[in-house]
Order: C-alpha cells, then structure tokens, then sequence
C-alpha cells in the first residue's frame, strides 16, 4: 500500500510538472523565431551547471525552452549550424533532431517546451546579465567561472593558450590521417577483389558498390577535413582517396561512372547539393525514366525529394507493396547519378509510397534547401527566367553591372529562385558592390511579383550549365 501511494506522489508530481512547465510560441506571425527570456536561459544553466541545490530543483518545473551546448551543432538535415532540437516525424514516427532555422520552420515544432522544440543557445549569444549571475554564484561556491570551460562543469586541464590549441589541431590532424589512411587501404583492397569483365568493365553486385562508393566517400571528406584544418606536419602524408583505373563499372548489368574523388574538389554547401539535385532530377533523372519507360516513369514529375542528412528520400503517389522501384538496373543508375551530382554527399536514396496527397506548396513554407515539389513541375525554364532577369537589369548600375554578369540562374522552383557564382568572391562582390545587391533584388522582385525569394551559390559546376546574365 505504502508503494502505490509513494508511485501515485509522483505521477500527480510528474503530471503537475508537465502540465505548469513554462511554453511559448517559438515563432511570431511573420515566421521571425522568438528567443525564450533571460529567466529561461538562467533556469537551464542553473541546473546544468549546479547553480541551484537539488532540492530547489526538483519543487520548480524547468524551464525546458532552451538549451546552451557547450559545442558547435550541425542541422541533422542540412549539416548547417543547428539553431533547435526539435521533434520531426519520420516514417510514421516522431524522432528528435537538431535542426536549423530553416529546416524548424519547414519541418520542426514551433513551440517551445517540454515534448516540443528547444531553442539552442551559444555561448557567445547568452546575454551579458545572465553571465554576471552565473559568475556571482560560481563565486560563491568557490567554483570557476563556467565560461571557460568547453566540456562541462570542470574545465579540463591542459596546455594553456596558443599551446594547447595547438597541441589539439594536431592531436586531430594524426588522428584523420591515421583514419584516412586506413580507409584509403580498405578501398584499396575492396578494388583488388572486383573482378574485371571481359568487356574491361568491372562487375559488382549491389552492396559491393554501395561498400565503395561508401569507403571512397568517407576517405574524400576527411582528406577535405586536413586540408581545411590548420597546417600540420606528419611523416606519413595523408593520400587521396583511391579510384578504378577503369572509368566504368557494371553494376546490376548497368554500365555507369564510378564516383571520382577529383569530380569535385570543392566542399558543397547544402544549398548548391540541393540546386544540383533539383537540376539533375528535372534534367535527367526524369527524362531517362521515361525514355526507358520504368515504373517511376508516369510519376516523378509528382513525386517529392526531400533530403535527411546523407538520406535522399523519394515520395510518390504509386505503392509498389513489397517491391522496391528502385531495386533494378535503371534505378542503380539513378542512385549512382544522385551520390556522384552531390559530390558523394547522398549515400542513400529510397523510395517512400506517399499514401495521402501533399499539402499545397505555399510561398511562406518553402525554404532555400528544397529539391523538388510536384507543383515545381510548372517553374519556368533557367534559361528563359535569365533572359527575363536580365532585361530587368538593364538599368542596373555601372559598377553593379559586371559583377551581376557574371551570375546565372541554376535552379527555379515554384516561388523561389537560385543564383550561381564561380567563386565565393564572385558571390561576396554582390553584396559589396555599391548598388549591385539592390538592383538584384528589385528585379527579382519585379519577375516575382513580391517579396524576393533567392539564394546565391558557389559551384563551379552549376555556373558552368547556365549562360551568364547578359547585360550588355
């Protein structure tokens, strides 16, 4: 009996907590996030930092709309810098994610609280009062200040300054290269195991290609970390990922390009995989599908790409049952395309049956990371939609004009539309060019007929499939 009583305390008190814990709109009208109050903040370090004794803790319901991590976190959605932890549903089932402003507002929770999102916090963003009640506790408690701690409650000892920054970078250098190495030998060996046709194309079932488009994925993203990291020294230098010395492979019977670690030596940006994605799916993938009459042939125009993390999911309106689309040689071709276009970004593509219609494309919902929606099916034409931004901008500026020349117009979805650059300068003279950034904007308000809706990229690869804007 004394059991029942004690577990019903503390259900009426978990309930009791549940339903007076502090929620609010995470977002206001016009989709502009609303950053929870000082006291919020102050109640999540108070807790996490042992500012406040168990006892106080436990009678007061926290304050659970945001949270301050002691790193740097990255959108599970789009690698970009994580702004929420948020609830999504995936598969019928909600999961939590951290997400970015864009990939919340898409995808996310827009309320703060327990069960919903959390709003995250960095250091560098926590207001200056706030940090001054922390410092008086911990001074209090005798404790340093949690401010100069990376880790949690204690800052670990170590090197100081310059020295023990540099004594990391280099701790991680050895270890990437020390992995890389070993990945690059893995492939190595996978390779020597391939046999080679007779018509000099090697033969590989489906998880032996998807095992090395994997290892050489893998083996080309850390090489992209050691060469971005600061300068180390080591007497075994990292190498790059391997490759065929054959160009071509069978897979599943279908003759396609082997993803090569020089197709693209520049580190892509979500927003340039997703107008890369966009271009090849409208381009080629469709057009191939129909060519060679495939089961996905009467809907990929009505389908939806939508990527998650290194995942490109496929929804459509036709159920295949137990059968899987993509599961024959054609689809290994659409798969081989998608991972090789997102520069080995993509490593998965699946198909999802969407069993109810997809709610109507509205301009407030969509965001700069969208591939694909079947209403995009009636964008205008890239280069037609150049012709017509250009005749907008005869008037630009004569300091704006040469910089805008050498944009082109790489993807257009229903409401919004993407810009290319050749180089991240090319896209910065943009915005520092005296004119150039409002002459863009009014044209493209002008062919939009509102709020412009438009991002700049850097590809080289994009710019290139585009003629520039023609301004004279």
């Amino acid at each position: 009996m004394h059991e029942d009583s004690t577990v019903d305390v503390w259900s009426v008190r978990s309930r009791y907590f549940h339903e007076f814990a502090p929620r609010m709109a995470g977002f206001d009208s016009l989709g502009t996030p609303l950053i929870p109050p000082d006291t919020h903040v102050l109640d999540h370090l108070a807790r996490v930092w042992d500012l406040v004794d168990e006892d106080t803790a436990a009678h007061r319901p926290a304050a659970a709309t945001v949270a301050c991590p002691v790193e740097e976190l990255e959108c599970d959605l789009c690698e970009s810098r994580a702004r929420y932890e948020t609830p999504v549903l995936n598969r019928g089932e909600t999961v939590p994610i951290y997400a970015c402003l864009d990939c919340t507002r898409a995808h996310g929770d827009p309320v703060l609280g327990p069960g919903s999102s959390v709003y995250l916090m960095y250091e560098d963003e926590i207001p200056q009062r706030v940090r001054k009640v922390c410092d008086e506790i911990r001074d209090l408690q005798g404790k340093n200040s949690i401010w100069s701690s990376t880790t949690g409650p204690e800052p670990a000892e170590g090197p100081a300054g310059g020295d023990r920054a540099a004594s990391v970078i280099q701790s991680l250098r050895s270890i990437i290269r020390e992995e890389m190495n070993a990945v690059r030998s893995d492939a190595e060996r996978m390779v020597e195991r391939f046999e080679l046709g007779e018509d000099g194309k090697y033969s590989l079932t489906r998880s032996e290609y998807d095992a090395y488009v994997g290892l050489v994925t893998r083996a080309n993203r850390l090489k992209s970390a050691l060469d971005e990291s600061a300068d180390g020294s080591s007497s075994r230098q990292a190498q790059p990922a391997p490759t065929m010395e054959r160009s071509t492979t069978s897979v599943v019977g279908t003759t396609t390009a082997l993803a090569r670690s020089d197709q693209d030596p520049l580190t892509l940006d979500a927003k340039a995989v997703s107008v890369r994605l966009r271009s090849l799916w409208v381009g080629a993938i469709g057009p191939m599908l129909e060519e060679h009459e495939h089961d996905l042939a009467e809907v990929w125009s009505r389908a939806s790409l939508q990527r998650v993390g290194s995942e490109l999911v496929i929804s459509a309106p036709m159920n295949f049952g137990e059968g899987d689309p993509l599961d024959d040689e054609h689809g290994a071709t659409l798969k081989t395309l998608i991972t090789q276009e997102s520069g080995g970004v993509i490593t998965t593509v699946t198909y999802q049956y969407a069993d109810r219609p997809l709610p109507k494309l509205r301009r407030a919902r969509t965001h700069s990371l969208d591939i694909y929606h079947p209403e995009d099916a009636a964008a205008p034409d890239c280069t037609a939609l150049a012709a017509a931004l250009a005749g907008k901008l005869v008037g630009a500026g004569a300091h704006a004009k040469p910089v805008l020349a050498q944009l082109t117009v790489a993807g257009a979805s229903k409401f919004r539309l993407w810009l290319a650059a050749p180089t991240e300068a090319d896209r910065k003279a943009v915005g520092s060019t005296p004119g150039a950034a409002a002459d863009l904007h009014l044209a493209i308000a002008a062919i939009q007929r509102g709020q412009p809706l438009y991002d700049i990229v850097v590809d080289p690869q994009s710019w290139q499939r585009y003629p520039k804007l023609e301004l004279g």
